[in-house]
Formats: structure tokens, sequence, C-alpha cells
């Protein structure tokens, strides 16, 4: 008699832990630009992103490194297809998937830049993984040794949501990636230039004006009777 009732509690256990893992991806990762509060496609990205790395790790492959770059533009051609109902790798600005990495500056111009993509539309997630890993071309995609970074994005649509994934591989990827963190030097503080201190000004002593002397006066001598005879006669 228990044993009809554990397919039914390990149903149950199954949905527990799918739920619990949903609020972890929405809760670990920030959601990217134009997720609308309540949307849940975010976590919905994070369990497909983790369906993903584990079939690669399941088939001797490393696991995908998430590159910010690439998840925005998942989720951009998500939202895009979502918007106008279009199941193409073409968005509705009329650029497909690599000119959308470019633009985005994937690569930072390095040679060799490759681009995958898949997409897929279904009302639940394991019937979209599903679908991508029996179809080839997708499934190559997902399991070429050859891409090393990945982005996935989601949207919600009227019946269900899609899924994109972007895969990229440059000349030189495995150095960036393997390269330490540039260790960035400690801007110093700007030092004030010393303030100039003025000098004393000397004090002007005042010059008192130097009193003129007075002209001594003369004595004056008895006028002599030429003198008087010169003056001019008064007329």
């Amino acid at each position: 008699m228990p044993s009809m009732f554990r397919p039914r509690v390990l149903a149950a256990g199954l949905c527990l832990a799918t739920a619990v893992a949903l609020a972890a991806a929405a809760v670990l990762r920030p959601a990217p630009a134009g997720a609308q509060a309540g949307d849940d496609s975010v976590a919905l990205a994070e369990v497909m992103l983790t369906r993903l790395n584990e079939v690669r790790r399941d088939n001797g492959l490393a696991p995908y490194r998430v590159n910010p770059i690439l998840t925005r533009i998942a989720f951009e051609h998500a939202r895009d297809i979502a918007a106008h109902t279009m199941y193409s790798h073409t968005g509705s600005d009329g650029r497909k998937a690599k000119q959308r990495a470019i633009d985005a500056g994937y690569g930072a111009g390095r040679a060799g830049l490759r681009i995958g993509e898949n997409f897929v539309a279904r009302q639940h997630l394991d019937d979209g993984f599903q679908w991508l890993m029996d179809d080839p071309p997708h499934r190559a995609n997902m399991l070429d040794p050859k891409f090393r970074e990945v982005g996935v994005g989601a949207a919600r649509m009227s019946y269900g949501y899609v899924w994109v994934m972007d895969l990229g591989w440059y000349e030189g990827i495995d150095d960036v990636l393997a390269a330490p963190p540039t260790a960035v030097p400690p801007t110093a503080a700007p030092t004030e230039p010393p303030t100039a201190t003025p000098l004393p000004t000397a004090t002007e002593t005042p010059v008192l004006p130097t009193a003129t002397p007075s002209p001594t006066a003369s004595p004056m001598a008895p006028p002599t009777a030429e003198a008087q005879g010169s003056a001019p006669a008064a007329g």
C-alpha cells in the first residue's frame, strides 16, 4: 500500500527542488536590464544554463564560462522574439547573432570570431531542452568543443517561454580566460601644491617734508640819494 504513494511523493519532491533552484537563481544573479518585476525568465535562463553545462560535463567537455556581453544579447534577442512573435536568428532590426555580438563589443575586435546561436520556444523548460538535444544542428552547437563562452537569455511569451543561447569563441580566448585579473594600482591622492607664503611687506617710513628755511632778512641799507632820484615821478 505505501508503494502506491511513493511516485507522488517523489514528484512533489522534484517540483519542490525545481522551485528552490529557480528561487536561488533569481537571488544569486541580478536581473538583466529590461527584466520586469516578478518575471521568472531570469531564473529559467539560469536553469537552462545549468542543464547545458551538465551535458557538457557528461560528454567530457569543459563547462561554458558565462560572458556578460553574450548574456545581454541573448536576453535582448529573447525579448525581441517574444515581442514580435518571430522565430528567427535575425532580429527585428535586421541583425544576426554575430553582428549583435560585434556591436556589443564581444571579442574586442580580435580575429577569428565565431558565434553560434540556439533558441527554442516551449511551454516547459524540460521540453525545450530536450528538443535542442534531439535536433542535430542545435546539439552540435551545444557540444562544440571550440566554443568556450555562453550567454543564456529567456523571455515570457503568451503561451510559454523562449530561450536563447549565444555561444562564442575568438582567437586567444584561452589566454584571456586564463589570465589573472589585472591589478589596478591605487590612485594616489592628489597632492596640493604648497601655498606660497607671502613675503612680509616692507613698511614704508613716512618721509616728513623738510622745512624750507625762511630766508634770512638782509639788513637793508638806507637808500642813497641816487636811488631816490631814480624813482619815477608819480603823475
